[in-house]
């Protein structure tokens, strides 16, 4: 009886499969090169960038940083399915799925600020559709935590150029900000990483936008791996950016040979900074940038990499004034703020100095 069960069953399979196939829905295609990388990233956006990166659980926090900032800025990853002048995109992009580039689209649109405020790192990382300092920023941020080192080491360091926070709050402190000012508020956004546990005095300053092995605009390298640095990369094959030499060239290189810069008044931990920057503005040392033009800067707020509140533009006017985004008062008197000798004017058009 079972035999002829089986037979049946067999029988029923042979006769009846096609039509039961012709019914299904297709399986979806596998993805594969760009697409089946972009299918991982938005799967899992840390997991498969710190994979790229290929941080090692042996590697020193330098070593972290190299890597990080080779594999946001020499490796473009956060720009792989950038869309081009025109809308239509890179040749990564057209490899996505319909819906993907219609979110891509949606996100591009909402305006280049927003891009980097208002998006979580996830998307920033899964999406990888472009952004500025502040998306190299925070997505830096928390890799290199996602990586190992602790959260109490590092922390988001936001600043604003000083011609641009002088017309933000042109007046005395305690003043409201100037609710007509409708222009920039142009600046950077540094990470700040303490390179040795408990050691105050190794909190490092860095520009998270910097390539550690490109040269400046003058061709040089910067460091005491500089020379050497430009010998290495004249060789064969180099030009790609997954030249074989980066692994070994990341080991080696040092604090010098990066954008990251140790300096007075990071000699103290996040917290007193903080605290200070509410009586007290605190500039971004001119050294830190060497790859691209530098204005004088004031920092506006430090914020750990899982603090980081994402915020409207205007409510970026607020943070930079007060250091809240719900409240408008000014914390400095214009005149206190560093690097810029102009004249500040008050409520009734008069100006200080």
């Amino acid at each position: 009886m079972i035999r002829w069960l089986v037979l049946f069953l067999c029988f029923c399979e042979i006769a009846f499969g096609s039509e039961g196939a012709s019914s299904a829905p297709s399986p979806a295609p596998t993805p594969s090169g760009w697409a089946q990388e972009f299918e991982e990233s938005r799967m899992d956006p840390v997991g498969t960038a710190l994979r790229i990166s290929r941080i090692a659980s042996g590697d020193s926090v330098q070593t972290r940083i190299n890597k990080l900032l080779f594999l946001l800025n020499h490796n473009h990853y956060l720009h792989a399915f950038a869309l081009d002048e025109e809308g239509k995109g890179y040749p990564p992009f057209q490899e996505l799925k319909e819906e993907d580039q219609t979110k891509i689209r949606k996100m591009v649109g909402d305006g280049k600020y927003e891009m980097d405020s208002l998006r979580t790192t996830e998307e920033i990382l899964g999406y990888r559709c472009g952004g500025y300092c502040s998306s190299h920023a925070r997505s830096f941020a928390r890799l290199l935590e996602e990586s190992g080192v602790s959260g109490k080491q590092i922390r988001i360091v936001s600043a604003v150029n000083d011609e641009d926070l002088k017309k933000i709050c042109p007046g005395k402190k305690g003043h409201a900000r100037d609710a007509k000012y409708n222009g920039g508020a142009s600046g950077h956004v540094f990470v700040m990483v303490q390179l040795k546990p408990g050691d105050e005095k190794s909190w490092t300053l860095i520009n998270t936008t910097h390539d550690p092995i490109r040269p400046d605009q003058s061709g040089k390298y910067r460091g005491v791996h500089g020379e050497e640095l430009s010998e290495l990369l004249k060789k064969p094959n180099n030009e790609s950016h997954k030249f074989p030499l980066a692994k070994d060239l990341l080991e080696k290189l040092d604090a010098s040979d990066v954008e990251m810069s140790s300096w007075p008044e990071f000699s103290f931990d996040p917290t007193k900074l903080k605290n200070r920057l509410k009586e007290k503005p605190v500039s971004i040392p001119e050294a830190i940038i060497q790859s691209g033009p530098f204005k004088p800067m004031t920092i506006f707020s430090v914020e750990s990499p899982r603090t980081y509140l994402r915020h409207t533009f205007k409510e970026r006017l607020n943070l930079i004034a007060s250091g809240k985004v719900n409240h408008q008062s000014c914390r400095y008197d214009c005149e206190k703020v560093p690097g810029d000798s102009s004249a500040c004017r008050i409520g009734d058009g008069a100006d200080v100095r």
